[in-house]
């Protein structure tokens, strides 16, 4: 193996190394928001959609209302519900 090979064989792996912390350092930049969706009377939205601004990304709430949807910590959740006024 020449210097040159030796070097570039060294670049690659360097470059390797650096875009796999790039692509974990931008995973960790996610939250998990957990809430709850309840109507006016304090009764819980059984499927009221909870879905981020901008994305594909959302989830239905469960039978109590509740919700778990990762996120980056700057996003913007929209609920809403058949009936209801979407927030």
């Amino acid at each position: 193996m020449t210097r040159i090979e030796k070097n570039s064989s060294r670049l690659r792996a360097f470059l390797t190394f650096v875009m796999i912390l790039i692509v974990t350092s931008l995973s960790a930049q996610e939250i998990t928001v957990r809430g709850s969706v309840k109507d006016a009377t304090g009764d819980p939205v059984l499927g009221a959609s909870v879905k981020v601004v901008n994305t594909s990304v959302g989830v239905i709430t469960n039978m109590d209302g509740d919700y778990t949807i990762k996120c980056s910590p700057n996003a913007t959740l929209q609920f809403s519900y058949i009936g209801y006024k979407t927030k």
